[in-house]
């Protein structure tokens, strides 16, 4: 080879050599660059990351893993132990941690607390990869702040916690379930109810079914409809359970994701109390009604009855036939007899005459204990348990008596084969919360309460349902009226008590009576008694708008020798009293007339005579408006119907009472 062929060659080789060290220099440019890239994004990324050598000693970082240890500047780090910034409480797992890392050659989303130079705590998730060479072992890590994200679990947990207390709060049962009719979800409420039932298994996953084995059937169809048509459904059951009879409203809510009903929340409430408070408020109103009914009939009744008896007792003073005088007594006899049941009627509706005196209750059952032993069947033991300490209440005592009577008598007749009959007392103080429970208009205090307990026969639900209904009866015809127990209920409201009563089928009954305690009081009660004289000369001015009455009373009157002027309601008797008031010595109006009632033309009366004197009628008894009057000034009060000589009493009384 040539000397030209050789320095040919070489120059080729230098000019290759000159290639691969420019190849060489741009490829180290490009590296330097990537990694002038690659550190710039290290730095400016919001992520952390450090290298960290085998003994957890930090190699290498970021400035974003700087700041999330607490430092300023990546170089303080360097040779440092990782330990140093992780939270005291983290630290033994952070080390047991990185021994993990090193084993396993990796460690994924585990949660740190790193604890800064001034006190504050920076939760990181942490991801790392384990190099190994030759020469060395480093951990490469990745660090996020998780702080907004602990944030938010923190925000989402209260927020299930509040949204659980909440739940759990509510009385209700409430329960979630799935399309499969499983139990995702059961408030505190529907636990206690499975624990009172027994069941105390995990509900979550099970079937309402397996859950609450008394579920009726078509409860399944329900279910299914709501999550068919996503309509919610309401619907009242009654159940057993344990003996004890519930009432439950029942609502189920559908839930709906994307367009479909994938759950459904069923809320459940015991309106048990509610049902039974609102039959309560449904039988009062409907007593009341009767009430009302009965007052009005036994109104108009006895204003026919007062004609009926005056008229034949007038007849019977007259005629010298005693055969005919006797008719007429019989007639009398019918007509107070058929008083009798009108009183009944106006006790139940409360319009009966009722006087306010104190009573003792004890010996209001002694005397009915006395009279039911000479009269009752023998094979009846009859025991009395008086043991309340205060035993006095206020009221009339022959209604109160009445009432009593008529309970033993009820009692008597349950038990046709003999038994037991108790009367018992005790004293009992209810509170306000007693008396809004209660179905009778009560005020708090001290009540007298009688017990008539029986071991009789006893009563089904539902008669126990209208026991107090007038003229509701279980016995025979003709050996019963219905009407003692309705007049018994009228009594005891009359006198601001209260009556219930227990009963099953052949296990007895048992009737309470609350009468309210007489804290203090006067021994008398101011009674007055007149004898009717045989004869009169006054003037008396009568006013009634029955005219069969106003007539009778009239004749009466004078036939005893009173001068008589008759109206025909309160207004009439006004006009003549505004024309007559100086030779009127006594007026006698009825409580109930058209144009001008009794009560409105009394006042105008005492307008224009202060002194006028009054005797006030009605078929209803002593009311809040007689008792009003009589405190006013009205010098008596008859009931209808009335026997011509208590008439003659009360006159005679009245005219000696306003003095000449």
């Amino acid at each position: 080879m040539s000397s030209d062929e050789g320095h040919d060659d070489a120059q080729q080789e230098i000019e290759r050599l000159r290639s691969e060290l420019a190849e060489h220099k741009r490829a180290l440019e490009t590296l330097r660059d990537n990694e002038e890239k690659h550190k710039l994004l290290i730095e400016t990324t919001n992520t952390g990351f450090v290298i960290l050598d085998g003994e957890g000693r930090v190699i290498d970082s970021n400035q974003e893993y700087a700041r999330l240890t607490g430092h300023e500047h990546p170089e303080e780090l360097l040779g440092r132990k990782v330990l140093e910034w992780t939270a005291a409480y983290d630290r033994e797992r952070n080390a047991a941690e990185v021994r993990k890392c090193l084993e396993a050659g990796s460690v994924r989303n585990l949660e740190i607390d790193y604890a800064g130079p001034g006190g504050q705590t920076i939760p990181v998730e942490v991801n790392a990869t384990v190099v190994r060479t030759s020469e060395s072992v480093s951990i490469l890590t990745i660090c996020r702040d998780i702080s907004e994200r602990r944030r938010a679990e923190e925000a989402l947990r209260n927020s299930e916690l509040r949204y659980r207390n909440t739940i759990d709060a509510l009385s209700d049962l409430l329960h979630v379930v799935d399309s499969d009719l499983c139990v995702v979800l059961i408030n505190a409420a529907g636990t206690r109810w499975m624990k009172s039932l027994g069941l105390t298994s995990d509900p979550l996953g099970r079937t309402v079914f397996e859950i609450f084995p008394f579920l009726p059937a078509q409860v399944r169809q329900e279910y299914q409809q709501v999550f068919e048509t996503g309509r919610p459904w309401i619907s009242q059951e009654a159940n057993t359970i344990d003996g004890k009879q519930y009432v439950t409203e029942t609502r189920k809510i559908p839930i709906e994701e994307g367009g479909k009903v994938v759950r459904v929340v069923t809320v459940v409430r015991d309106v048990t109390e509610s049902v039974h408070a609102q039959q309560r408020l449904s039988q009062a109103e409907k007593m009341e009604a009767l009430g009302q009914l009965a007052g009005g009939i036994a109104h108009d009744f006895n204003n026919q009855l007062a004609a009926m008896l005056g008229y034949a007792e007038l007849l019977a003073s007259r005629l010298e036939n005693p055969e005919l005088r006797d008719y007429a007594y019989v007639i009398a006899r019918a007509a107070a007899r058929s008083a009798d049941l009108t009183r009944q009627l106006l006790a139940f509706s409360r319009k009966g005459p009722h006087r306010t005196v104190p009573v003792d209750v004890h010996n209001l059952i002694r005397e009915v204990a006395a009279l039911l032993e000479r009269t009752i069947d023998k094979q009846i033991t009859l025991r009395t348990r008086l043991a309340a300490v205060d035993a006095i209440s206020i009221g009339d005592p022959a209604q109160l008596q009445n009432a009593l009577l008529n309970l033993a008598i009820n009692a008597r007749d349950a038990m046709p084969h003999g038994g037991d009959l108790t009367f018992s007392t005790e004293v009992v103080t209810l509170a306000e919360e007693d008396c809004r429970s209660s179905p009778y208009p009560m005020a708090p205090g001290r009540y007298v309460r009688v017990s008539v307990e029986d071991t009789g026969s006893g009563m089904t639900e539902a008669v126990r349902r209208r026991l107090f209904e007038p003229f509701f009866t279980t016995k025979e015809p003709s050996k019963g009226t219905g009407m003692g127990l309705a007049a018994v209920y009228g009594t005891v409201l009359n006198h601001q008590g209260a009556i219930h009563v227990r009963s099953e089928p052949g296990m007895g009954s048992a009737f309470t009576v609350d009468l309210p305690v007489l804290e203090s009081f006067d021994a008398t009660d101011g009674r007055v008694e007149v004898e009717a004289p045989s004869r009169g000369t006054s003037h008396i001015l009568l006013a009634d708008d029955e005219m069969s009455v106003r007539e009778m009373t009239a004749a009466a009157l004078r036939h005893l020798g009173y001068r008589v002027t008759v109206c025909a309601d309160g207004a009439q008797a006004l006009a003549c009293y505004r024309e007559l008031w100086r030779e009127v010595d006594l007026v006698i109006l009825d409580m109930v007339m058209p144009n001008l009632s009794g009560r409105e033309a009394f006042a105008a009366m005492r307008q224009l005579v202060p002194q006028a004197k009054c005797i006030l009628v009605s078929g209803f008894g002593i009311d809040p408006q007689v008792q009003r009057l009589l405190d006013e000034g009205a010098l008596g009060f008859i009931q209808k119907p009335f026997h011509i000589n208590d008439l003659f009493g009360k006159v005679a009384a009245a005219l000696r009472l306003s003095g000449p």
